[in-house]
């Protein structure tokens, strides 16, 4: 009799520390969370449903066997019930931890889209500012080079076509900077319509013509025996991508020569530019068409170069249904760009 009364004071003396702890664990629980979700709360009904069943057990026992193994029993329970509560409180503080850090990490990715946006709009206005000033520096030079303004010395012949080089690239560059900037922002369109690819690469060509006197390069133009090519896409953009194509050629190519052909394969018109400059290594090829990526030895020749040109016109050309890709045999061996246009039906 006086086991069962010490047995049935033990019990009781836990089952008031047990609701004793889970009261301080809910209401730590309540302070760190705004609102208890069904899982916790059923979970803590279940646990002190068990306690208050095995104590009834307990106490109702008749014999001192009976007694002792549901005392056993009871306590466990406790000793599960309350990790399992505390382990429920600590998944609940963690969660809303790594909610609070979501949150967080959510209003910084919006902040870098704007600063994103931001930077893009400064490019491109910045762009549009230095574009007028320079194609006046470039118009007025070229123009005194073919002394349309009367007579250039002999000493100032030089410096003007420094003048004219340095203008067209810094041209090019400030288109990729354009171009990248519509491309981030969704906005560069394209007028897909037929039109004369031999014209488009003569007039292109003719834009180079001082830079590759100048650089004492060769030019080959090879046209397939065709003087007009009909081909589907944008007759300004791929004049654009032409312009790319040829500054990086010249401006790769110590001394040799430029060529240009037009092939017509099926239904596709292939555009080849090609060169005997500095060509392009192996483990370069896959990263040409890279945004900020430019070949290992380009900065041996040049160090001008933003790494923007052929990722630009990669997606142009796409855009427009074309393809674009490059061929090279190796270091100083020259390189050689592809583009293919669908022709018009």
């Amino acid at each position: 009799m006086e086991l069962a009364i010490s047995y049935a004071v033990i019990s009781l003396v836990a089952l008031c520390a047990t609701i004793f702890v889970a009261a301080l664990n809910l209401k730590q629980a309540r302070h760190d969370v705004r609102q208890l979700d069904f899982r916790v709360i059923s979970i803590e009904l279940l646990t002190l449903t068990i306690w208050v069943v095995l104590f009834t057990k307990l106490v109702s026992a008749t014999t001192p066997q009976n007694q002792f193994g549901y005392l056993i029993l009871f306590i466990l329970a406790i000793s599960f019930g309350v990790l399992l509560i505390q382990n429920t409180l600590r998944e609940m503080r963690t969660r809303k931890a790594v909610q609070e850090l979501l949150g967080t990490l959510n209003k910084m990715n919006i902040r870098l889209r704007e600063l994103d946006t931001q930077k893009t709009e400064f490019v491109s206005l910045a762009s549009h500012q230095l574009r007028g000033p320079l194609a006046a520096i470039h118009g007025h030079a070229t123009m005194m080079i073919e002394e349309e303004y009367g007579k250039v010395p002999k000493h100032l012949q030089e410096p003007l076509r420094k003048i004219v080089a340095s203008s067209q690239s810094l041209g090019v560059l400030i288109n990729d900077f354009l171009d990248v900037a519509r491309l981030e922002r969704g906005d560069l369109e394209y007028k897909i319509e037929p039109f004369n690819l031999v014209e488009v690469l003569d007039a292109t060509v003719s834009d180079f013509e001082i830079l590759m006197t100048q650089a004492e390069l060769e030019c080959k133009k090879t046209y397939d025996s065709h003087d007009s090519i009909t081909v589907l896409g944008d007759p300004i953009k791929m004049r654009h991508i032409f312009t790319k194509l040829l500054d990086n050629a010249i401006k790769y190519t110590p001394a040799g020569m430029i060529s240009i052909s037009v092939a017509v394969k099926s239904h596709d018109a292939i555009i080849s530019i090609s060169d005997s400059g500095i060509g392009v290594l192996e483990e370069d090829m896959q990263e040409m068409f890279k945004k900020f990526k430019r070949a290992n030895n380009a900065s041996e020749v040049s160090v001008s170069g933003s790494g923007l040109g052929l990722y630009t016109a990669k997606e142009m050309i796409e855009a427009q249904g074309g393809r674009i890709w490059v061929e090279s045999p190796g270091k100083n061996k020259g390189t050689r760009f592809f583009i293919a246009l669908p022709l018009r039906d």
